[in-house]
């Protein structure tokens, strides 16, 4: 046990007293450990005890490069939880009664005596003998211990000859040394005793082709592992498994507890299928691995989850199965089909972890490279009868190899207990999705309008409509309803709109959105309603730029696009000439953009291992011309570019001079008050915080430096007001509209 193992388990037991619901704790099992060469890299890691209750247990799996840099492969990764069983099995094993060094030998000749030969010394002319070194050879005569010696004796090495030579060094004699001694083997048979251990897979990933990253490169992966927590408590051996045969990755496995009542208790988990296993061979069938499995439900069950994680691997042959062919796998309880899937990852090209220095973008058999690979979950619990005994089967498509023996799938089946729901009426705000600075998110981030977040109904009750709340930490709050049908542990994507103010008091850059009631009352739950994520703001460009596109030998596959906040699209181009180059000037208005360019083939513009040639895709200012942003022409499917003209997200308030603003919060009206003379500002306008102009006018000497504006047109909400003298912004204030 590693020394930061015994450390941090005296933290949790000294702190548990003084744990509350939302907590987390944190667990470590491997910090940067070395993954290499086919290994399994097992530390025992001290979990609290059964006895603390946690909401969910997330795992922070991170790969790194080690000094020597990281694989230029795509290898199979897995973690896996080692659970002993107390149960005892053994094996009848050989042990040599003689071993001369670390080699065993039916029957070994050698010389109680030490032996010598000769050479013939050309400098001094006379004969030089060389005495041999003894073997030791290691007697094993006590069956009760067939592996511990109980002597040992020297032998020295015999039948051989040794030479006479005359006094010029020629061979006059040659003389046979032989052997006095012989002893023959006879091995000792044993039953060797072990404990059987369980290895319940809880992750598995494909490591990235990354020759071509530094060494500081890395990256974080998050698996929801509390469907496992009952084999997380006490002492467990966590093992990770490295699937290259070469140096690899660095892994750093992090545990994050987080305490409360789960939404159900997953109270056991067995393992159905585990290995890998040929497909396509008429001689040694998968069906011959994949056999039914009998289990016998406990009493305590509510529901429960049959699980099926496999991954293709190995191609040629007709269709390059397994790792670049489709099949379907089919889901039996108790001889009745109750589902099926296509084994298939269809969207590689969006990956996050791009570009690669290898085929990243190719679509496989559920995986792709640098991702977590994903998990068919059935819900089973419909069909059970707690007490009674079933059986679980799975029939993969028929299919049959031809010219390649490497075919296979790699194959984790599993079935989950659970008891019945915690709480009738709650929900839960899973993830934001954007705005975050999380690199698995980083496609669809920076924003600066429209946040998208998860929700997952985490109560007995079908969930049928929400409130959310959403907003920066220290700015303007926004809510949002939302309906549908969920049912329990059933997860929605919602898109907010208009997320408009970016603005904070403290500074901060963080999202929070919160669910604020369901189903028009009030959550059973409050503990899990929130998420905040930190966030990058998007770069602002001049209101006129030019998209500058040089296409590739297959420009059918592309087509780009820009859309302001409202969702209409202000220019769109397709159709284009192979091998062309296209400049598109843009004269924008002061809002929130977003620039989309497709390849229909998911190979991007510039990819290695085909032969669409190169292309180029950027953003140009146009005075002083200037590259305002290039992007990779290896993008896989698509890139996603926001942007804003006319200001910056999340910077408030850029004064040159000083004018009042008042009453703020107004119920309609609102006065501005300035320095007109001074100042000769010409021109007012009012925008919503995407910079969108709703309401403008004239500013004349009659004014005075005088403003009474009338609002009541806009809604309730956050506003700016700016004052300016011909096209440039002098001054800048926020408001809020109060409800009429």
């Amino acid at each position: 046990m590693r020394l930061f193992s015994i450390l941090f388990f005296l933290i949790v037991v000294s702190g548990s007293a003084l744990a509350t619901p939302g907590d987390t704790v944190r667990i470590q099992s491997h910090q940067q450990t070395h993954l290499n060469w086919y290994g399994h890299f097992d530390y025992w890691t001290v979990f609290p005890p059964n006895t603390q209750s946690f909401y969910k247990v997330l795992l922070r799996f991170t790969l790194g490069c080690p000094s020597s840099g990281c694989s230029e492969w795509d290898y199979t990764t897995q973690v896996y939880a080692k659970k002993r069983t107390q149960t005892f099995d053994s094996t009848l094993t050989e042990y040599p009664s003689f071993t001369v060094g670390n080699n065993s030998y039916s029957t070994f000749n050698f010389s109680f005596q030490s032996t010598y030969t000769t050479t013939w010394n050309s400098t001094l002319l006379e004969t030089d003998t060389i005495y041999f070194l003894a073997d030791s050879v290691f007697i094993f005569g006590n069956g009760l211990t067939p592996n511990t010696a109980t002597d040992t004796i020297l032998a020295w090495p015999c039948q051989y000859y040794y030479y006479v030579f005359d006094g010029v060094g020629n061979i006059t004699d040659s003389i046979w040394v032989g052997c006095d001694t012989a002893i023959t083997n006879q091995p000792w048979q044993t039953y060797q005793v072990y404990e059987i251990i369980e290895h319940y897979e809880i992750a598995r990933l494909i490591t990235p082709y990354n020759g071509n990253v530094s060494n500081n490169w890395t990256w974080t992966y998050t698996f929801d592992v509390t469907d496992y927590i009952s084999l997380l408590s006490d002492s467990v051996e966590i093992r990770v498994f490295y699937g290259g045969w070469q140096d690899g990755f660095t892994a750093t496995l992090d545990f994050e507890m987080i305490e409360g009542e789960p939404p159900h208790r997953a109270f056991l988990v067995e393992n159905l299928w585990q290995g890998s296993f040929p497909y396509g061979n008429t001689s040694n069938p998968i069906e011959n691995y994949l056999t039914p499995r009998i289990r016998t439900i406990p009493i305590q069950t509510d529901h429960a989850k049959f699980r099926f994680v496999p991954t293709g691997h190995g191609f040629g042959g007709n269709e390059n199965c397994a790792e670049f062919c489709p099949k379907n796998y089919y889901f039996f309880m108790d001889g009745v089909q109750r589902g099926s899937n296509l084994i298939w990852r269809d969207n590689c090209g969006l990956n996050p972890v791009f570009p690669q220095a290898g085929t990243w973008i190719y679509d496989r058999a559920n995986w792709c490279p640098g991702a977590a690979v994903g998990v068919f979950d059935h819900d089973i619990g419909a069909y059970l009868t707690p007490g009674n005994v079933c059986t679980l089967d799975v029939n993969m498509q028929p299919f049959t190899n031809i010219n390649n023996n490497n075919c296979s799938y790699i194959i984790e089946g599993q079935v989950f207990y659970y008891t019945a729901p915690t709480r009738t009426l709650d929900a839960e705000m899973l993830e934001i999705i954007a705005p975050s600075h999380d690199k698995n998110h980083r496609r669809q981030n920076p924003i600066c309008n429209n946040a998208t977040v998860v929700i997952r109904n985490t109560g007995s009750q079908p969930l049928t409509s929400a409130t959310i709340e959403y907003g920066v930490v220290g700015g303007w709050m926004q809510t949002q309803s939302w309906s549908g049908m969920l049912t329990f542990m059933q997860t929605d994507t919602v898109i907010l709109n208009n997320l408009n103010d970016w603005t904070s008091a403290s500074g901060e850059k963080r999202f929070r959105a919160s669910i604020q009631d369901i189903n028009g009352m009030t959550d059973n739950y409050s503990l899990n309603n929130m998420q905040e994520s930190a966030y990058d703001i998007p770069p602002m460009y001049p209101d006129s730029i030019m998209i500058y596109f040089k296409s590739n030998s297959y420009p059918n596959e592309n087509t780009y696009r820009v859309i302001d906040d409202q969702g209409n699209i202000v220019f769109s181009r397709s159709g284009m000439s192979a091998n062309t180059i296209y400049r598109d000037t843009l004269a924008l208005t002061s809002g929130c953009y977003t620039l989309v360019l497709e390849d229909s083939d998911g190979d991007g513009i510039s990819f290695w291992a085909n032969n669409d040639g190169s292309g180029t895709f950027r953003i140009q200012k146009l005075n002083p011309q200037g590259v305002l942003k290039s992007f990779n022409g290896d993008f896989g499917s698509s890139i996603i570019h926001h942007f804003t003209t006319g200001f910056y997200v999340g910077i408030d308030d850029p004064l040159t001079f000083s004018a009042e603003v008042f009453p703020n919060p107004t119920n309609g009206l609102i006065q501005v008050q300035f320095d007109y003379q001074s100042s000769n500002m010409d021109t007012w306008a009012i925008s919503n915080l995407s910079g969108q102009k709703l309401i403008q006018g004239k500013i004349t000497s009659a004014d005075e430096g005088k403003l009474l504006i009338d609002l009541n047109e806009l809604s309730q909400g956050m506003y700016v007001l700016m004052l300016m003298r011909g096209s440039e912004i002098k001054f800048v204030s926020k408001f809020i509209l109060l409800p009429k």
